[in-house]
């Protein structure tokens, strides 16, 4: 097998990094297994709060709603790239962004969060880790977008891989398998989701240049 890495996202938009893994690697391969799109939301309720689980979380639920929606709301984010993206779209800054520590970045905001209430835009297959942490009388949780598994694709057998999700692994392990390469991932939802299926790695930063 050549020196070579596969990464579940497009790096097209990241040309700095991906032109470093050219330099590092023979071939680079760099695409999303999931496939995005956006379901409609007919109302969202007044909140308190609205907590973003993604990037792609706050792309479809912009698209659904009036500026004025975020007027007096504050507003939560997984991590600074969302934080970053939400600031580019509306020119708010993220009142509460998780660590890399999910679990207990989870629970910081519930301590945060008291008695309000907040809105939670989300994926079809979420791990909903934030409702499981809350009374049901005390957010509203839509599916904003689906992420299903890309149909008729093949993932090429690469010496070295990144996985970029929970959703990601699961995935890549239908169509492959992770043994004898070095996995790497991004956060510690993505390597929970790996050790589930007993297979180590190491968990590296967006952009990160020595792993």
């Amino acid at each position: 097998m050549t020196n070579s890495i596969f990464i579940s996202r497009d790096l097209n938009s990241d040309p700095i990094w991906l032109n470093h893994l050219r330099t590092k690697f023979e071939t680079v391969h760099h695409f999303s297994l999931l496939q995005f799109e956006k379901r409609a939301v007919n109302r969202f309720e007044e909140t308190d709060w609205i907590f973003f689980y993604s990037k792609q979380g706050i792309q479809f639920f912009l698209e659904q709603i009036e500026p004025n929606f975020l007027d007096n709301k504050k507003l939560a984010v997984m991590g600074p790239g969302s934080a970053q993206l939400l600031k580019t779209k509306t020119g708010l800054q993220a009142d509460f962004v998780a660590t890399k520590d999910i679990d207990s970045s989870i629970l910081s905001f519930v301590e945060l969060l008291n008695h309000s209430s907040v809105l939670i835009p989300r994926a079809l297959h979420s791990r909903k880790r934030l409702e499981n942490q809350l009374d049901k009388n005390q957010y509203f949780s839509h599916v904003v977008y689906t992420n299903e598994f890309q149909k008729n694709i093949e993932i090429p057998e690469t010496s070295h891989v990144i996985l970029t999700s929970p959703r990601n692994v699961e995935a890549y392990l239908q169509k492959n398998t992770l043994s004898d390469k070095s996995v790497f991932c991004f956060g510690q939802t993505t390597l929970d989701a790996l050790n589930s299926h007993k297979i180590k790695a190491k968990i590296i930063n967006p952009g990160q240049t020595e792993f």
